[in-house]
This record gives structure tokens, C-alpha cells and sequence, in this order.
């Protein structure tokens, strides 16, 4: 972003390829990692006379919630059964 005349804000189009590239990379920080592994603990816990364990993410705006559930959801694909449907 840049300033003009008169204060207003307007979108530098030469940063647009960086911002784009940037936004691709998904980082592994170690909150992103427990979280990870929690998901993936819930996941292979298998044991069918217990009601399954639920996770709620929680975050302002913009701080990848939804790029970790896609993570999660690229990893393990919804299980499709014929007789709950």
C-alpha cells in the first residue's frame, strides 16, 4: 500500500506476485504443528463405543485457521459409507 495525495491508501500492483507468493507457503510454526498433530491423534482414534473427541479453532481473521483445516482435509479425504448415507 501506498499513501497519496491526500492521505488516501491505494494497492502497490508491483508487490502483487511477492504478496501471491507468500500467501501460498503454508508455515509449520509450533502452534501450527501441535495443532496438527492433535487433529491427527483425534483422527486415528478409533475406538467405537465412545463419542469422538471435537476441536474448535479459534482466531482473528486471517491467521490460517482455514488454511490448516485445508491441510487436514487434503490429508485425509471425507470417508464416503453406503449404509449412513
Amino acid at each position: 500500500l501506498s499513501l497519496v495525495k491526500g492521505g488516501a491508501m491505494t494497492a502497490d500492483t508491483s508487490l502483487r506476485p511477492t504478496i501471491t507468493d507468500i500467501r501460498s507457503n503454508f508455515i509449520y510454526f509450533h502452534h501450527v504443528k501441535h495443532l496438527l498433530a492433535r487433529l491427527e491423534r483425534m483422527y486415528e482414534y478409533k475406538c467405537s463405543s465412545d463419542e469422538p473427541d471435537h476441536l474448535m479453532l479459534v482466531g482473528e481473521s486471517g491467521v490460517g485457521k482455514s488454511a490448516l483445516l485445508e491441510k487436514y482435509v487434503a490429508k485425509h479425504p471425507p470417508i464416503q459409507h453406503e449404509e449412513f448415507t
